[in-house]
């Protein structure tokens, strides 16, 4: 069974890697544009409701003239809190991405202690894109040497967006304090994986950070 598998599903791989690895990148491209598709229509959808909930508002303090102070107040009341409830949801839905701050504290205390890192991030998630790419310049501009590769299903993301797992026998504790001082300094909430190890021939990184679209704020 086992050589069944590996004739009809590795050796295709084997004989055209070239051929396999486009095939990958036009379907990671084609997931990450439908992805940002879908949410560029909802921010849109959500900055249309806000408007027309502020005109609704400025409209009803233009015309309660004839109401009773009481039937004028929880009119008021109810369209003030439909209009904060459409700005925290447009606010949390907008992409997010390193405030200028985040990124001059983590380059303060990753420039400590330069290595080699590999910042993975999710193929199917345009904000994972962005939070990456912000990480790179940082670490990057921190004396870093960075590799940026591309993943697909992942089928357990971290709570919080990020997930550190450090790489046995290539990090030091000078490292991986640099690293989890940054980015705690920073206040960029984390988790840590097992460590793990490196099966390439290449030098190793000291740590692989998977970057996913986060599912909570406050977790760390």
């Amino acid at each position: 069974m086992i050589d069944v598998i590996a004739e009809y599903v590795f050796q295709p791989i084997k004989e055209n890697p070239v051929g396999w690895m486009t095939t990958s990148a036009v379907i990671a491209t084609l997931v990450w544009i439908a992805v940002s598709y879908l949410k560029k229509n909802r921010i849109e959808n959500l900055e249309s409701q806000l408007k027309l909930a502020r005109d609704r508002l400025e409209d009803y303090q233009a015309k309660l003239d004839g109401a009773t102070p009481s039937e004028a107040a929880e009119k008021m009341y109810e369209l003030e809190q439909k209009v904060s409830n459409l700005a925290k949801s447009f606010e949390e839905n907008l992409p997010k991405k390193l405030s200028r701050l985040q990124a001059e504290t983590l380059t303060k205390f990753l420039a400590v202690a330069p290595a080699k890192i590999s910042l993975c991030r999710d193929g199917a998630s345009s904000e994972a894109t962005t939070i990456a790419r912000g990480l790179e310049r940082v670490f990057l501009e921190a004396g870093w040497e960075v590799s940026c590769p591309l993943v697909l299903g992942v089928s357990n993301p971290p709570i919080s967006g990020i997930r550190i797992s450090y790489i046995e026998g290539a990090f030091s504790n000078a490292e991986k304090n640099a690293l989890e001082s940054a980015f705690e300094a920073a206040n960029l909430a984390f988790e840590r994986a097992e460590n793990g190890k490196h099966l390439g021939s290449d030098r190793a990184p000291v740590a692989e950070i998977l970057i996913t679209a986060p599912l909570s704020s406050n977790h760390n």
